[in-house]
């Protein structure tokens, strides 16, 4: 089982007793770059997960004294910016208080004992496990959803009892007392109009948050690839950024193109050829880390330490900057010109059932696969009332806070940003190294939550804005189409149409559109077909008892399912590794 951390309040009295810290009863089993900061104080010990920023710092003794001078604990959290989770002890009044971010980014994971107590962990499993002991209530519902969405909506998690911590959350335990509440809600009534504002704003933001996660003296080096997202923070930041990585296939179009983007910050660069089967060696552990609810080969960098320089101990990422600034999860549609596809996007109309729009078109959903061609005739409707049931109730939480429309979309894409699918990405480098994410910036988010669609649609205003910053390193081209990267959707759109008719007429070769294999990751397919392993323990699914017991999998259309993929009639490996993620967590 991966390294992780338990916490058992009654246990923490019995220490309280003893005059022991109470984290020798933590029962803290993590990697160093992950072990929570200690702090003593009079009455009250604190373990600080993560990176909160005070003042615009990394600095855990700004944070000590911020708590201290501090009259309550809720203005104390809304005080603290940055990725953080805070567990705090009162040994006099025999009180446990955890306090976590605004993006829930240290995941953690509890339950309500009967006597009014709780038992946590950051690991699910871990947590389950212990549960094995009083009798575990799988909820078979919530596992269509995560096939389905690829991902959990909300608190719930596949256990009936078990709950993650929603975002901006403080959870009070007292003798017999236990109490949940947020600190913080997102507030969807503010807009910006005004778009020369927006773009002063967003700049000034971005470098600030890039600063504040470089203010310390750590080893940080950026994992850039040739994308936007890494050069935005090299665009934003202060020159403390000295060391470059870039992680692909091969010394492919992508790894070209980082290679571009860090010479010309004269950035040290170093190249990680990504090794093959990975997940031969790491299934489990990361089936751990993911608990299950994302899948498995989304926990990109596990098995990777022995490859970075020694003395890098934190990395820095562009993770979440193109969720919150721009169209990549709204609904968009393709533009067309003379019936041919273009670069450039325009918004999906919102009309009539949002709830049924959001379940068919949602863009994270399973699409390579019908979700329900593996469920039982009888049991598709009721699945299907079940979906519509969670995203109504995540709906209505939206509209509560004053979200409507594109913005009621975009609440339902950004609360609790830890449960995004691709977010063990961030949890596979925390096996073995601190990460920072510098879009996960309490004014950042602000900023994402008042930006009307027009802003974000075709990523207009985040181009524009990193334009502004550094126009030079917008002139190198974006890896993913091989085009200038500050050029707008539509300016990309013409110019791929002129370069169509040149290199028709003979007068110049239009530019290459990168394909999977010019990518950092390879495809799905490969993770199956690479490996013995995992076609062995796919080939076992069509007998699985786990997916027997959840009562609506019919084996059959498993069985056929799988056959023809391996018959190469049609690419289920995004189904298949969700099913064999949800079998091997369940074990």
């Amino acid at each position: 089982m991966i390294d992780s951390f338990f916490i058992e309040f009654n246990k923490l009295l019995k220490c309280n007793e003893s005059s022991t810290r109470i984290s020798d009863c933590f029962n803290i089993l993590l990697p160093n770059s992950n072990k929570p900061r200690e702090y003593f104080l009079k009455n009250e010990e604190i373990y600080v997960f993560g990176d909160p920023i005070v003042s615009g710092q990394l600095s855990d003794s700004l944070l000590i004294e911020k708590y201290q001078n501090t009259l309550n604990v809720e203005e104390f959290a809304r005080s603290i910016n940055g990725s953080f989770l805070l567990i705090i002890y009162n040994k006099f009044e025999k009180k446990l208080c955890i306090i976590n971010d605004r993006f829930a980014s240290c995941p953690f994971y509890f339950y309500k004992l009967n006597e009014g107590s709780i038992v946590g962990s950051n690991n699910f499993r871990r947590l389950l496990k212990y549960k094995g002991n009083y009798g575990i209530n799988i909820n078979s519902s919530t596992i269509f959803e995560f096939i389905y969405f690829r991902k959990l909506f909300g608190t719930k998690t596949f256990e009936n009892e078990i709950l993650y911590m929603d975002s901006a959350s403080i959870i009070h335990v007292g003798v017999n007392s236990v109490d949940i509440h947020k600190y913080w809600n997102p507030d969807y009534t503010n807009n910006i109009d005004d778009d020369g504002k927006l773009i002063d704003r967003l700049s000034s933001v971005l470098s600030k948050s890039v600063d504040a996660y470089t203010s310390d003296n750590s080893n940080c080096a950026l994992l850039l690839s040739g994308g936007i997202d890494s050069r935005a923070i090299l665009a934003a930041s202060n020159d403390s950024l000295t060391t470059c990585i870039t992680t692909a296939q091969s010394k492919n179009n992508e790894y070209a193109v980082a290679r571009e983007v860090a010479d010309y910050f004269n950035k040290q660069h170093f190249y990680i050829e990504r090794p093959d089967n990975i997940f031969d060696k790491e299934l489990f552990d990361a089936i751990d880390i993911t608990g299950g609810m994302q899948v498995f080969n989304e926990c990109q960098f596990l098995g990777h330490k022995d490859y970075f320089p020694k003395d890098v101990d934190t990395f820095l990422t562009g993770y979440g900057l193109d969720i919150l600034l721009t169209d990549l999860y709204l609904p968009t549609i393709k533009n067309t010109v003379f019936d041919l596809p273009v670069m450039h996007s325009k918004i999906m109309p919102i009309n009539g059932d949002i709830i049924k729009l959001f379940i068919n078109k949602s863009k994270y959903r399973l699409k390579t696969s019908d979700p329900f061609s593996i469920v039982k005739d009888e049991k598709k409707s009721d699945l299907y009332d079940y979906l519509y049931s969670e995203i109504e109730g995540n709906i209505n939480r939206g509209t509560s806070l004053g979200a409507e429309g594109y913005k009621l979309w975009e609440y339902l894409n950004t609360n609790n940003l830890s449960r995004h699918y691709s977010y063990p990405m961030i949890m596979s480098i925390r096996t073995f190294a601190h990460c920072r994410i510098p879009a996960f910036d309490n004014d950042l988010f602000n900023i994402s939550i008042d930006m009307n669609y027009k802003h974000k649609l075709n990523s207009n205003t985040y181009l524009r804005t990193l334009n502004k910053l550094n126009p030079g390193l917008m002139n190198i081209r974006n890896a993913n189409t091989n085009m200038k990267a500050g050029w707008s959707a539509e300016q990309q759109t013409y110019l791929k149409y002129m370069y169509y008719v040149l290199d028709k007429l003979g007068i110049k070769d239009m530019p290459r559109y990168p394909g999977w294999k010019d990518r950092t990751w390879g495809m799905p397919y490969n993770i199956i077909a690479k490996s013995k392993k995992i076609t062995n323990l796919v080939n076992k699914l069509s007998a699985s008892e786990r997916l027997m017991d959840l009562g609506y999998v019919d084996m059959d259309k498993v069985s056929r399912m799988i056959e023809q993929h391996h018959r190469r009639e049609h690419d289920h490996a995004v189904l298949i590794n969700l099913l064999l993620t949800i079998d091997e967590a369940l074990k």
